[in-house]
């Protein structure tokens, strides 16, 4: 799994954070950090979605019959999102 990759992204902010005088970067760079980690969390729910609605009976099959894999994503993360 490259869960191990997400680690290394947050060290990463940190060294650089650690190693600008601006607050103002600093704080760019933490609101950054927050963002990707939203994306990620956002990513698991709208994959969760897309298996959840894959199953017989489920939304794909009921509301978008036929939808291509990247608009049953682009569903799922709108409503992961919402």
């Amino acid at each position: 799994i490259r869960l191990a990759g997400l680690w290394r992204i947050e060290a990463i902010i940190q060294l650089i954070s650690n190693n600008i005088r601006s607050e103002r970067a600093v704080l760019c760079i933490g609101i950054t950090g927050k963002i990707m980690w939203l994306m990620v969390f956002l990513h698991f729910m709208a994959c969760f979605w897309v298996g959840l609605g894959r199953q017989e009976g489920g939304w794909v099959s009921v509301h978008r019959p036929g939808a291509s894999d990247v608009e049953q994503y682009s569903v799922a993360f709108h409503w992961a999102l919402a």
